[in-house]
């Protein structure tokens, strides 16, 4: 990307250094550091999204936005596979604002990463935040099983069924009609 990019930031790179060997292993002061980057690039790129998709953004932002999802996803992964809940909190917010910022109409990308920060919130022992965030994905995308044509569900519906699935699954005060979503989402998952 040329360096008048409206986020100036290789996410590649970013992300390539929580993936390089030992790198999880060194002082938190500096995995922090490298969250705070891309934390900053996050809150960047929620200023420059111009409430997409309501309005029109410059290509340049949305191809930063899906790099900035991509990589807090892969830091938040690499995060994990370390132990680093704490941690891995911050990357999965910078994936939430990342993704919402630029893919909000994208259910398959939004409904997932999510369920991730919900979970991701569960062991980090925030039960209460991490039940909200499910809270809402089970209230925003129980809608998809309305939507479905008929057909057998396509691969992003399937991966909005599976984070809808998943946070049903989780609530700790799921009501009646949540088990009935529940039971009609396996049923679809199942077919």
């Amino acid at each position: 990307m040329s360096s008048s990019s409206p986020v100036d930031l290789d996410p590649k790179a970013l992300a390539e250094r929580f993936e390089a060997e030992g790198f999880c292993e060194v002082d938190t002061r500096e995995l922090r550091d490298a969250l705070d980057e891309l934390g900053k690039k996050c809150r960047a790129l929620r200023s420059q999204s111009n409430n997409y998709p309501a309005n029109s953004i410059d290509a340049d932002v949305w191809l930063h936005g899906a790099a900035l999802v991509w990589a807090s996803r892969a830091i938040a992964a690499r995060l994990n596979d370390a132990g680093l809940t704490e941690l891995e909190v911050i990357a999965r917010h910078c994936a939430a604002s990342a993704v919402c910022s630029v893919m909000s109409h994208y259910d398959h990308e939004v409904a997932p990463t999510m369920v991730d920060l919900g979970l991701c919130l569960e062991r980090s022992g925030d039960e209460e935040r991490a039940q909200s965030v499910l809270r809402a994905v089970a209230s925003d995308y129980s809608r998809v099983l309305e939507e479905l044509s008929g057909e057998p569900p396509s691969d992003e519906e399937l991966a909005t069924l599976n984070a809808l699935s998943t946070a049903l699954e989780r609530l700790k005060d799921r009501t009646a009609e949540d088990d009935a979503i529940l039971a009609r989402t396996r049923t679809v998952l199942a077919t």
